[in-house]
């Protein structure tokens, strides 16, 4: 995202890493000994850093922007189109209506609170729910309830994984208006880390990025010879690498938490939704075939006569269809590999050590100005990656 625009249009832009040192919904520090006992508490402090940024710069007829961590951004979304952006000298009172409204509360909102609609919120593949020990969901926080889509967002876009199979990573879709934005939640082939990034191979996330990049160049000044350099090297033909298996990458214990379970047999793919144009690409026979969704097998579930319905490619996919392997031919550290097991720590079944560290220091060929969060478990005497949040940012234009 540049800092300016064509016209010229200055862009405030707000990046959030992964989560830290973080507060739950009610202000408690969630501190070292139980430090994120669910990925819930760790987004709280974010949703609250990113509402404050937000009503501290905004002035009348700024376009707001959400992209990201699909849970941040959709509460962030969501509790501005609930109590609108509070003025500058009113924010003292903002921790008083979060608390309220993390208790099932109405708050009361000050007078002159502003209104205000939010251009675009980009999502990759939210997930059904966020928990807390032991696997308790946590849904509807902050009276918001998790797939309305709040009247005043312009663009909703949100990329969805077709081959996610772990029964706790069911996505939470948008209910869209009736005839209204069907195509702005697209099915792409892959696990939830191949659609929202976490793989070193990621052939498959570009495909997702390249798609929202698409979608918001026309009202987002983004430098867009960037996201060509950092395009998969010598990839797959477009659309057929193959998907990973997210729950056969669970190790140990998880999988006693976590069951097998894809997407359409959890109710969350039908027949008329929207899918890429690289599904048509995408492997029937895999690798790791286990409780994994091709497209025969929704040939098979849907009739044989069921043909997908394809959003057709926007002019920068298409784009970079056809220039698809012929970037860069020089390993990119775009992705150090990080596999998401599960967005909870289990604090009593596990002894773990949590660390927040700069990549640089471990992977010498990162960036060292790009600072990198990632929580490690200790499991049978060995650091195991435990996941990462997807990046978190809001443009301001």
């Amino acid at each position: 995202i540049k800092t300016s625009g064509d016209k010229p249009k200055r862009q405030i832009v707000l990046y959030l890493s992964g989560v830290g040192s973080e507060s739950d919904f009610n202000g408690n520090f969630a501190g070292a000994a139980p430090l994120l006992q669910a990925y819930g508490t760790a987004v709280a402090s974010k949703i609250r850093d990113a509402y404050a940024f937000i009503a501290q710069n905004f002035e009348v007829g700024d376009e707001i922007c959400i992209f990201g961590g699909a849970y941040t951004a959709r509460k962030l979304s969501g509790l501005i189109d609930r109590i609108g952006l509070l003025e500058r000298e009113q924010l003292g009172d903002f921790f008083k209506i979060w608390s309220a409204l993390a208790n099932g509360q109405h708050p009361a909102i000050p007078s002159g609170t502003c209104q205000t609609r939010i251009k675009c919120v980009g999502v990759w593949d939210t997930v059904d729910a966020v928990y807390k020990f032991p696997l308790t969901p946590i849904r509807d926080t902050l009276g918001i309830t998790d797939p309305s889509l709040p009247a005043s967002i312009d663009i909703a876009l949100h990329a969805l994984s077709l081959q996610e199979n772990r029964d706790r990573f069911l996505p939470t879709l948008w209910e869209m208006p009736k005839g209204g934005w069907r195509d702005n939640q697209v099915w792409f082939p892959g696990s939830h880390c191949d659609v929202g990034g976490g793989y070193e191979k990621h052939d498959l996330s570009d495909l997702a990025l390249f798609w929202m990049v698409g979608e918001i160049k026309s009202f987002i000044n983004i430098d867009t010879s960037f996201i060509e350099k950092i395009a998969q090297p010598q990839p797959d033909p477009w659309g057929a690498a193959q998907p990973g298996n997210g729950y056969a990458e669970l190790v140990g214990d998880l999988k006693r938490f976590i069951q097998p379970q894809t997407r359409l047999q959890g109710g969350a793919i039908k027949p008329g939704m929207v899918f890429h144009e690289s599904i048509l690409y995408a492997p029937t026979t895999l690798t790791r075939p286990q409780h994994m969704l091709t497209l025969d097998t929704l040939k098979q579930a849907f009739g044989t006569s069921w043909k997908p319905t394809i959003a057709p490619l926007n002019e920068f996919e298409q784009y970079c269809k056809d220039k698809w392997g012929k970037q860069s031919k020089h390993k990119t550290n775009r992705n150090v590999r990080i596999t998401v097991f599960f967005r909870a720590l289990f604090t009593e079944c596990f002894d773990f050590c949590a660390y927040s560290m700069v990549f640089s220091k471990r992977f010498p060929r990162v960036s060292p100005s790009r600072v990198y969060q990632i929580y490690f478990l200790r499991y049978q005497g060995q650091e195991q990656d435990m996941g990462c949040t997807v990046p978190f940012m809001v443009v301001m234009s």
